[in-house]
């Protein structure tokens, strides 16, 4: 009897400290930046209007957990250092598990 109240008080304890962490840690919004065709733009930095920069992977995606940046709709400046796409801004609502795409008109000649 006294290891069956053990292992429920454990059990209680786990299923409330991962119920607390999910709670802490939302699912990213994730967006993807494309040219014209549809290729993925790897590599490009995107700004938000609180100053957040991150870089696009190879498959053109970035993600965001910030909870500043959950909930709202966000400005976001979409900006190539090497000149290969022309650069762009964009107005998403970022929401938790949420999805978005942003066009970038591609400068430079593809090999």
């Amino acid at each position: 009897m006294k290891n069956l109240r053990r292992l429920s008080v454990r059990a209680l304890l786990v299923v409330a400290t991962l119920a607390v962490w999910l709670m802490l840690h939302p699912a990213p919004f994730t967006m993807q930046v494309l040219d014209e065709a549809g290729r993925a733009a790897a590599g490009v930095r995107i700004i938000t209007d609180n100053g957040i920069v991150c870089f696009t992977l190879l498959d053109g995606t970035a993600s965001w957990t910030e909870l500043s940046l959950l909930r709202r709709a966000v400005r976001l400046q979409v900006r190539d250092d090497y000149h290969r796409y022309a650069d762009a801004s964009a107005r998403l609502q970022f929401d938790s598990g949420g999805h978005g795409t942003v066009t970038v008109r591609r400068t430079a000649a593809t090999f």
